[in-house]
């Protein structure tokens, strides 16, 4: 199995991935399983931060 990675995705890139999905996830574990937070969020003309 491949090893997870991270990558670092520029202003444009974290806008289209977001344009694409209503909802999104953060993930984290607790005591040792994962668990998966639905996270809702707005974009407003395409700012960054």
């Amino acid at each position: 199995m491949p090893k997870p990675t991270m990558e670092i995705l520029s202003d444009d890139e974290c806008i289209a991935l977001l344009h694409q999905v209503p909802v999104g996830r953060i993930a984290v574990t607790v005591d040792a399983l994962p668990v998966i937070f639905p996270i809702n969020f707005a974009i407003v003309d395409d700012a960054p931060g």
